[in-house]
């Protein structure tokens, strides 16, 4: 049958809570979203990563490379949390390419103050995991986690070391 872009990121997302693992349930969507990917909106996208990063088994490379794709061209949609979230997903399920990691930079460090102190952490990991080198947006990321440092948990901190 065919799934609507919420419908398909929302199943998802609700069985990858529950720890419900379904085989066709991923092959469903893995057949069927890389050619509706224009219908999804950011939260979709990385709520569908999200979901994919955290199933028990491996995802559909061509799926997982038109995520990265969709992620690049619509990098400015995202929020800073779906940000976080997709990258930290992609950098489960692949190894980023160049592309990604220069469109996750530029997006991602230009709304610090707009994120929380575990969105900042999750940003740190993610950027480490996907292998973000750019000087510049490191030491303003470091900046900010300095500048509020007393309101980050001690599971905030651990994320970020």
């Amino acid at each position: 049958s065919d799934f609507a872009s919420k419908d398909m990121s929302s199943w998802l997302w609700a069985f990858s809570k529950l720890s419900v693992d379904s085989d066709d349930l991923i092959d469903a969507v893995s057949a069927h979203t890389a050619s509706k990917l224009g219908d999804f909106s950011a939260q979709e996208i990385s709520n569908l990563l999200w979901s994919l990063s955290r199933q028990g088994r491996a995802v559909d490379k061509n799926l997982v490379r038109a995520l990265s794709e969709a992620c690049i061209d619509r990098m400015r949609e995202f929020t800073a949390l779906q940000l976080a979230t997709a990258g930290s997903a992609l950098s489960r399920l692949s190894t980023p390419d160049a592309r990604l990691v220069q469109a996750f930079s530029s997006a991602s460090f230009s709304n610090l103050r707009e994120l929380a102190p575990n969105e900042l952490a999750n940003l740190a990991w993610s950027a480490a995991q996907l292998g973000v080198e750019d000087d510049r947006h490191l030491e303003r990321l470091s900046k900010e986690v300095l500048r509020r440092l007393s309101a980050f948990s001690t599971h905030d901190l651990t994320s970020i070391a």
